[in-house]
């Protein structure tokens, strides 16, 4: 007999409604150790990969800040010549055609030589390189620079450009200097001779010293042409790094092209050597700024703490938790490196407060946020009193419209960070007012 439901007295299958078998112990310990086999290496690499991002971040802070701070004293260093050989130019459109050296011409370099500690002197030649008019006339001036590369290339220059030379013995001494020129031509554009303003290379090589750098690091400045001018560790003249041409390297390229802003990156030097390097060039810039950690003893620190991770994956769960307490204790260890970036940047703030030349800092608000003893002192402020001030408290009324908003445009990026030498009036507590 049979019902619409099946046979009658049909049992159910013994496949329905049966609970699913649980695993066994041992196949749960096996999927475990599969599991732990599949994701340790897994989370030891992110573990690496953070670390050694986390590690390159704080080098290329340790790296930046040095190099931007040599960029910006070595081109204020640069357009303070530029402006003396300018002035020398226009002393000499001034006079008459006969005339080359006037007494108006020897007190302008007088005066650009002593108001900077960075220049040892100004010195005018003629078409021949024969030395002609010096800011420091008690020094004997009787050897020729008709045989220098930098007379030579302004010599033959079509334009009118500042060059900046190889490091050099001065021409009436032992010193190494550096020279920034300018060609001098008469009205009808005839060449009469050369501007030369010869920059202390000792003078450079203090204020390169004096940056707290870690071990393995240097810091140089090179000129356009890919010379090595100033380092430290210092290079002496005759030194092989001072006559190597950089203007091939990868290194060099990279920063001279690059953005004023500055480049990072990691590159293998001539001599094989991998380094960590930041660096500031540009088009406009007159020097070229690369500060470079040696990667191998900028790393050796992660590199060990690498091989522990490695080897803690090897034991388990056990070590994957000491793993995230270790990780812990690196980003202490990171947060104690970026206070350490925070010390450099107030030692770079001690190096202006001890620069000859005025310097101050102007916030978004056009407020004076900080003032170098020489700059209070030409304005007549006592020290730290012009700290909150307005900008407009420094400028004369008839410029001040102009002067803010050519200060805003800068501060708001509309010179794309170009580095300007304008003369203008200032005004001083007293209310008088005073160039600069």
């Amino acid at each position: 007999m049979t019902s619409p439901a099946g046979p009658v007295g049909a049992r159910p299958s013994p496949m329905r409604g049966r609970p699913a078998r649980s695993l066994r112990p041992d196949q749960l310990i096996h999927l475990i150790g599969a599991l732990l086999l599949i994701t340790a290496p897994l989370v030891c690499g992110y573990f690496v990969t953070s670390l050694y991002q986390s590690e390159v971040t704080a080098i290329r802070n340790r790296l930046e800040i040095p190099a931007h701070a040599m960029a910006h004293s070595t081109t204020a260093i640069a357009h303070n010549a530029d402006s003396a050989l300018r002035n020398i130019q226009e002393v000499l459109q001034n006079t008459a055609k006969d005339q080359f050296a006037t007494e108006a011409l020897h007190q302008t370099m007088a005066y650009r030589d002593s108001v900077s500690v960075a220049i040892s002197r100004i010195a005018v030649y003629d078409k021949n390189g024969t030395p002609f008019l010096s800011s420091t006339p008690e020094r004997s001036v009787k050897e020729s620079v008709g045989n220098y590369d930098f007379f030579r290339h302004q010599a033959a220059a079509q334009a009118d450009e500042m060059l900046v030379s190889d490091l050099v013995p001065d021409p009436i001494g032992d010193a190494p200097e550096i020279i920034m020129s300018r060609r001098l031509v008469d009205t009808n554009g005839n060449f009469l001779g050369v501007a030369a303003v010869f920059v202390d290379a000792n003078y450079l090589q203090q204020i390169f010293d004096s940056l707290q750098m870690p071990a393995g690091t240097s810091i140089t400045a090179f000129n356009r042409d890919g010379r090595v001018v100033v380092r430290s560790p210092p290079v002496r003249l005759g030194d092989v790094d001072v006559s190597t041409d950089f203007t091939k390297h990868p290194i060099f390229r990279t920063l001279i092209d690059g953005p004023s802003s500055g480049s990072f990156g990691r590159f293998a030097t001539l001599k094989g050597m991998v380094r960590f390097i930041a660096g500031v060039g540009g088009e406009d810039a007159p020097f070229v700024i690369a500060a470079a950690w040696d990667a191998d003893t900028a790393l050796a620190l992660w590199r060990r703490e690498s091989i522990g991770i490695g080897i803690g994956t090897l034991v388990g769960l056990a070590v994957a938790v000491a793993l995230l307490a270790y990780l812990r204790r690196q980003i202490r260890r990171n947060d104690d490196l970026l206070a350490k970036v925070s010390e450099a940047e107030l030692r770079q703030r001690h190096l202006m407060t001890a620069l000859p030349d005025a310097v101050a800092i102007i916030n978004e608000s056009l407020e004076i946020e900080f003032a170098n003893p020489a700059a209070e002192h030409i304005h007549g402020y006592a020290p730290g009193e012009m700290s909150g001030l307005p900008l407009s408290a420094i400028m004369v009324d008839d410029a001040k419209a102009h002067d803010e908003e050519s200060a805003r445009r800068a501060i708001m990026g509309g010179d794309e960070g170009a580095v300007r030498v304008l003369p203008r009036l200032a005004r001083r507590k007293d209310g008088s007012s005073l160039p600069v």
